[in-house]
């Protein structure tokens, strides 16, 4: 079996025109050019089917659309089951013209349509405060969302007690885990001084009894904080979305690090994970699972079954402490 740990959909109704899930920048920040001939290795080059593959994704028109390029391409990666996460773009500025409850509820109705494929996490903005737990309380029992999911560079430190600890004494009550973002990568909007995964570190000691997973394992340069948490903290998870890149050094990195990962305590802790559709003008979920099934031995890597098990499903069921 194979699960993906982090995905996402969103229907282009949910927003103003101008506003998309994942906005172009308007405006390139201003840089020194490059050296001629020099390659922009900040950005993975993409080939036509891939980014015509993206762009049929923006064009869908209703939420079932989106749903269904997805399951295709679950499909021809024998990817089995997902965990939605669900956003909350409420507070964020954006032009949303669906609010936030309105999104989980249809989300949570295509979870209904296709039985056995998604697990929905409710996302929350937790600058809402405990004017927010009501939501979150209807959204884990009127809809079945079993896990919260959090994306602190919107603007809050994930240990601040008096915002975020009453939704982490939900979670330990309902027996829930959370999922956060820990990666620095990403538009202007993101502010990476809120997703530093050594600011979970006292929250993982104060819930002992929540499990937290730092989504996308602290990319591009937090990895060691993240993968040293999940070593340590038996409550500490980490995914693997968002390392996606087409520059070779990249990847071996990114190979390299789930090795290391997989020869320690972090072996019971590592999520497989695409965060698509972020990065599917470059990598297909079959070509993001062939980078650990296959690609891996091009850099002197191997995983055994037991240790692919681990990563493509068994974790995540422990994880979730649920029967997938």
């Amino acid at each position: 079996m194979k699960v993906d740990a982090h995905l996402h959909l969103s229907s282009p109704t949910w927003f103003d025109r101008s506003n998309t899930i994942f906005p172009r920048r308007q405006k390139e920040n201003r840089r020194r050019p490059l050296p001629r001939n020099r390659p922009n290795l900040s950005r993975s080059p993409v080939d036509e089917a891939h980014l015509e593959y993206a762009r049929r994704i923006n064009r869908a028109a209703f939420l079932e659309e989106q749903a269904d390029l997805l399951i295709a391409d679950m499909d021809d990666a024998d990817i089995d089951r997902a965990i939605l996460m669900g956003m909350d773009f409420d507070m964020t500025g954006r032009k949303v013209t669906v609010p936030h409850w309105e999104q989980l509820v249809q989300l949570a109705a295509l979870e209904k349509r296709h039985p056995d494929r998604f697990l929905l996490f409710c996302g929350m903005d937790l600058r809402r405060g405990r004017e927010g737990l009501p939501l979150f309380e209807r959204a884990v029992k009127e809809l079945g969302c079993v896990g919260l999911k959090l994306l602190p560079h919107w603007g809050f430190y994930p240990n601040d007690k008096d915002l975020c600890y009453p939704y982490y004494e939900k979670c330990v009550e309902w027996n829930i885990p959370v999922t956060a973002n820990c990666s620095a990568i990403g538009s202007s909007h993101i502010a990476a001084r809120y997703c530093h995964p050594l600011l979970w570190e006292e929250v993982a000691y104060d819930f002992p009894e929540m499990n937290i997973c730092l989504a996308h394992a602290g990319v591009p340069y937090h990895n060691e904080y993240a993968l040293g948490l999940a070593e340590i903290k038996h409550n500490v998870y980490i995914d693997l979305g968002d390392w996606q890149s087409r520059d070779p050094g990249r990847i071996e990195t990114f190979v390299r690090m789930v090795r290391r990962a997989m020869n320690g305590p972090a072996r019971y802790k590592t999520m497989f994970a695409s965060d698509w559709p972020v990065f599917r003008a470059t990598f297909s979920e079959k070509e993001w699972v062939d980078v650990l099934t296959r690609d891996a031995r091009d850099y002197g890597v191997e995983f055994s079954d037991e240790e692919l098990d681990l990563l493509f499903w068994q974790n995540v069921q422990d994880y979730l402490d649920l029967d997938l």
